[in-house]
């Protein structure tokens, strides 16, 4: 936020532009291999800030993550942050925003998430950008949410398989199973993908905005 104001007739917040749109707009295309990695390791590094902070994002997805000109993403829209999200609460326009096909299963069954809930969604959106689709798609809100709550984890192709038991974890169904931090996802990344030579050297740590 840059600025902030109140006049007679109303009030006012003055924020970042991002003219190069969300990561959702940068998906309508193909993402390589090297930004997808770049991408979620920002994500991972904003994950740890929060989390350290004792703050759980909960409606981590591509709309929420903001590019700048030089390709960093920008974490925004912390309207979730302090509420619980259950199925009773998704509305259709939460639907055609997206928010169902990042949602953990915990958040469908009205418990409330900690921060393996928000590195179950950076499961989704890394397995999103990597393969070009979703792991989990429905027709309607039952058909999404029986999908993250028992459907198998999909097998990526074989071009990005080794990246496979990393989404294992992240998109695994119990927190328990998960990642128990940014931290250690972080590693195993760094460790996978250690032959990539990302299209940002030297990546900053991802901004984080609260809207």
């Amino acid at each position: 936020m840059l600025d902030y104001g109140i006049t007679d007739e109303y009030s006012y917040l003055a924020l970042e532009y991002f003219p190069c749109g969300s990561l959702r707009d940068r998906l309508k295309n193909p993402v390589s291999e090297a930004d997808a990695v770049n991408y979620a390791r920002q994500i991972g590094d904003a994950l740890q800030v929060l989390h350290s902070a004792n703050v759980v994002h909960r409606d981590l997805k591509p709309s929420n993550l903001m590019l700048t000109d030089d390709n960093r993403l920008i974490l925004i829209d912390f309207g979730s942050a302090s509420m619980r999200l259950a199925a009773s609460d998704l509305s259709r326009s939460d639907l055609c925003t997206g928010t169902p096909y990042y949602v953990c299963p915990e958040q469908i069954d009205n418990r409330d998430p900690d921060g393996r809930g928000d590195l179950y969604s950076l499961g989704v959106v890394l397995y999103e950008m990597l393969v070009g689709a979703l792991p989990y798609l429905g027709n309607n809100l039952i058909e999404i949410f029986t999908a993250h709550r028992a459907a198998p984890v999909p097998r990526l192709p074989q071009r990005v398989l080794r990246y496979q038991p990393i989404i294992d974890r992240l998109l695994a169904k119990e927190p328990d199973d998960r990642y128990p931090s940014a931290a250690l996802f972080l590693e195993d990344l760094s460790a996978v993908s250690a032959p990539i030579r990302t299209s940002v050297s030297g990546v900053s740590q991802m901004g984080v905005l609260n809207s």
